[in-house]
């Protein structure tokens, strides 16, 4: 069906009520005009072609009829189009809810460039890959006009800002800024350069990308003062993200005693400091020296460049991460989140797909845990579900046939307490010299019977795990690093101390932990919190600090997450990538099969096509299909279950074609098809009847009229020539 539908030009087909994009990597005006949009207003979704319009329409109606949150779940590979397909459900749910002369449409769809500008990249895969999730509510009033929104984001690939694969691009912002080096007062304010001039954006220069950087900053800068930015926050934004720039291109070598000494050829350190607010000689001195509290005295160690390196681009990717949660809080501001006059809310997740590639670290990790629960609650929705309705029904139904396969073994191994692959990894970030090494060999130690873990290439710092969607074996050198996500308190301080008070919000909450006091000790539900939490102390600088780590932190949005998703009413679209080419008009088979089948899209088509996908109501049933017999009214005076049983005898339909459950009728696709095919051909007869008729009666009432007219002027005429005189 992909196939075919792809060679037609239309890139959307569905299963049930699960939609099915496929990327076109070319522009399809015509799919998405305005005669198409309005097309779809107030239709039903079995009434349309298949079209993420109708998606969004099906999630509107029913915000509108049930007052019942709604929730978009758009998932895919990377390159599937699932950040466009986002997009173009948000245009339309502002074009149909645009009731009034406000600015809220407009400015919720304002958010897309500045966050594709900050969260997105050019990757191996895709010219504009999503580097974070997002999840959008949009809010309506009681009038179903569009009254504000609020986006909450998850996993920033921040690791990005200091290095890239290779054939990658860091972050679009970075180049839509470089592009503006031409700009003199720009360039003399930020010292701005050309992109090949910036480490950190150096390599992805010579790649290929559809986005022009040039034309994407004035859009940038247009969409931020659209929602409201004002231009001084711009200039503050842009000063941040050009002192990352200039942090990269900070040269560091070993001195003498393989000290860490900063060169002044550049500038970079000037310019960072300057950007930052700092002293140039504190920015220093905080890159290459460490304070070590031991006991009740403090002294300060000067480090080697390798560990300098590392504290500069610990800071230049706090800085990128804080800046850009501080501008997704911004856009929250600004879009208003008037919660009193709200009715109601439909969200759409866009977030990462499952992700394999030669080499996977941290991030995948990250990336393919939320998939696995993401995927689980696509199981839950649409296979367990199915067969709990089966079971309240008391229809008899074939486990064989509608058994599905879970990922419930996947996720249990990465979230167990004290065993799972989250707290195995926390635990190597509390104790003393905790490593990859010893964080691979605890967990092959405690997951060797574990079905979701598998035998082969887990020697050393590496581990595989078996996905829903397939095995992946992942490189864990640099978890604990990553998890633990350090930044030196001494150049916290330094940050928090800026002469800007923007630079110093940024480090606000990096502050208030740094100074606040450790929790309670003695205490074992603290204790039971913290290990739980994946938190932990450790003394660093003047103070205790309490940490989070990154994946506790993901898993306590992940469980938010799923929560505010388990209580809305859920609609599916499953973006694929036909090719890994980036071409139109090509499709690979494998690849869509294999992304069809991680997906759990042919499990659903098993499941619908194994069971009995149409469920009527009794009366529904009778009330429907009763006028195709010959005596309509014969089963009147039965109860609706009766009269839905002898209809079924009626038609004559195979036992294995039909169930008759407490409360409703199910049918096999193939046979609710074929009773519709008779109902509406003998509707047309009828109609046709009808308007044979109407149309008799049309034309005698027109003929009668005809003479009646012709003998009045016959009689005129008469009267007339018998009025006069004769000659």
């Amino acid at each position: 069906q992909c196939a075919w539908c792809h060679t037609q030009g239309d890139i959307y087909t569905r299963t049930g009520p699960i939609l099915v994009a496929l990327n076109p990597w070319q522009k399809l005006d015509h799919l998405y005009s305005a005669e198409v949009l309005e097309s779809y207003r107030g239709k039903k979704m079995e009434e349309c072609a298949p079209h993420v319009y109708a998606i969004a329409e099906a999630a509107y109606a029913s915000l509108r009829s049930q007052g019942r949150a709604q929730t978009i779940l758009v998932s895919g590979d990377s390159g599937s189009g699932k950040t466009e397909s986002t997009k173009i459900m948000m245009h339309y749910l502002a074009a149909v809810a645009q009731q009034s002369k406000t600015t809220v449409e407009q400015q919720v769809l304002q958010c897309n460039p500045i966050l594709e500008a900050f969260g997105n990249a050019t990757t191996l895969r895709n010219d504009n890959s999503s580097r974070f999730g997002k999840y959008i509510d949009i809010r309506f009033d009681k009038a179903h006009a569009m009254c504000g929104a609020k986006i909450d984001t998850y996993l920033l690939e921040k690791s990005r800002v200091v290095g890239q694969e290779d054939g990658e691009r860091n972050f679009h912002v970075f180049y839509q800024l470089c592009s503006m080096a031409q700009d003199a007062s720009l360039a003399a304010t930020l010292g701005l350069q050309e992109a090949d001039c910036f480490d950190y954006v150096r390599t992805g220069c010579k790649v290929a990308t559809g986005h022009l950087a040039a034309n994407s900053f004035a859009a940038t800068q247009k969409a931020m003062l659209a929602i409201g930015i004002t231009q001084h926050e711009c200039d503050q934004i842009f000063k941040v993200l050009a002192a990352v720039l200039h942090l990269g291109n900070v040269r560091v070598a070993d001195g003498k005693s393989e000290e860490a000494v900063v060169s002044e050829e550049s500038g970079a350190a000037r310019w960072g400091a300057e950007l930052l607010g700092v002293e140039e000689e504190a920015l220093v001195k905080a890159l290459t020296s460490r304070h070590i509290q031991a006991g009740s005295e403090g002294y300060t160690v000067n480090q080697p460049a390798e560990k300098a390196v590392q504290t500069r681009d610990a800071l230049s990717r706090a800085l990128y991460s804080n800046l850009f949660s501080a501008l997704v809080s911004r856009i929250n501001s600004s879009l208003g989140e008037r919660e009193a006059d709200e009715a109601g809310t439909i969200s759409i997740l866009d977030i990462f797909g499952f992700e394999h590639f030669e080499r996977n670290h941290f991030e995948q990790f990250c990336i393919n845990y939320a998939n696995e629960k993401l995927q689980g609650h696509f199981n839950e929705f649409n296979f367990a579900l199915e067969i709990e309705e089966y079971k309240r029904e008391e229809v008899p139904w074939s486990y064989a046939d509608l058994q599905f396969l879970n990922n419930e073994a996947c996720v249990a191994a990465i979230e167990e307490k004290h065993t799972g692959i989250l707290a195995l990894l926390d635990e190597q970030c509390i104790v003393p010299n905790g490593n990859d090494e010893d964080f691979c060999t605890k967990l092959r130690q405690h997951k060797r019977d574990s079905g979701a873990m598998a035998a082969r290439n887990t020697r050393g710092a590496h581990f595989s795990v078996k996905h829903y969607a397939a095995e992946v074996s992942y490189d864990a050198r640099e978890f604990c690093f990553k998890n633990k996500d350090p930044v030196q308190p001494s150049m916290v301080g330094l940050m928090a101390s800026s002469s800007s008070p923007f630079v110093r919000s940024l480090f606000h909450q990096h502050k208030l932990s740094l100074d606040a006091p450790p929790p309670r000790t003695g205490s074992a539900s603290s204790a039971s919190s913290s290990s739980s939490l994946g938190s932990f102390r450790k003394k660093l600088g003047q103070s205790t600090l309490f940490f989070e780590s990154v994946s506790a932190q993901f898993k306590r949005q992940l469980a938010d997450l799923m929560r505010r998703m388990q209580a809305a009413q859920p609609h599916f679209v499953r973006c694929v990538n036909p090719n890994t080419l980036k071409r139109p008009r090509l499709l690979h088979d494998q690849t869509t099969l294999d992304q069809l089948r991680c997906s759990g899209l042919m499990e659903a088509v098993r499941v619908a096509r194994a069971g009995f996908p149409v469920r009527l109501l009794h009366a529904h049933f009778a009330e429907r299909y009763s006028l195709l017999l010959d005596d309509p009214k014969a089963h009147r005076q039965l109860s609706a279950r009766a009269q839905a049983e002898a209809l079924c005898a009626a038609f004559r339909i195979a036992h294995n074609n039909v169930r008759l459950g407490n409360s409703k009728v199910f049918l096999r696709r193939g046979e609710h098809e074929r009773l519709e095919a008779a109902r509406t051909g003998l509707l047309l007869r009828h109609v046709v009847c009808l308007q044979r008729h109407a149309r008799g009666r049309s034309a005698r009432l027109l003929a009668q009229r005809l003479r009646e007219e012709r003998r009045e002027a016959a009689l005129a005429a008469l009267a007339n020539v018998r009025a006069e005189p004769p000659m």
